[in-house]
């Protein structure tokens, strides 16, 4: 943890020009967390245990000419998971999936609208994560979530040809479950 703050704090502060071309990159190589309130770090790349057990740090700046951050921490942890356990998102996920295949078991949509295929893209969106549980947790995240999912839908009727489960922001995006 020690290395890795100093690397961070050995980084230049950002510098910006109006000719400046900014890729994604970019922030990787300045202190992106140099700003009033801080911001969060992710890229543990090179310090394995610390990407095993954290999601991020929130870093604060240590400005000694800001009464205001006195108070503040300079480092926070954010860990994931919290008071819950995968097993209820992974539950969520195939209920409603089975909400799904019970809507269109008896539809006929094949049929009325002349598809070869029908599938269903389950789509984790920004109000999901507002209001469902995490799927991160130390060792689980969204490839485990989907090969759970996955063995819960083994026997579920055929209704759809394909099911797929898509995070925009995870890698992959999208995982086929059935």
């Amino acid at each position: 943890m020690y290395r890795f703050i100093a690397a961070e704090n050995a980084k230049p502060l950002p510098e910006f020009h109006p000719h400046l071309q900014i890729t994604a990159d970019y922030w990787k190589t300045v202190r992106s967390w140099y700003a009033p309130q801080g911001a969060p770090v992710d890229d543990f790349s090179g310090y394995p245990l610390l990407e095993k057990y954290l999601e991020k740090i929130w870093i604060h700046p240590r400005l000694n000419n800001n009464p205001s951050l006195l108070d503040v921490e300079w480092i926070e942890f954010e860990l994931p998971g919290g008071a819950y356990t995968a097993q209820w998102m992974m539950q969520a996920v195939v209920d409603r999936v089975y909400q799904k295949i019970n809507k269109y078991q008896n539809a006929d949509i094949r049929s009325q609208h002349a598809l070869n295929e029908f599938d269903l893209l389950c789509f984790y969106c920004d109000e999901a994560m507002l209001h469902n549980t995490p799927i991160h947790s130390v060792g689980y995240g969204f490839p485990q979530l989907a090969e759970q999912v996955k063995q819960k839908l083994r026997t579920a009727p055929k209704v759809f040809d394909r099911i797929f489960l898509f995070h925009p922001y995870e890698v992959p995006k999208a995982i086929q479950v059935y």
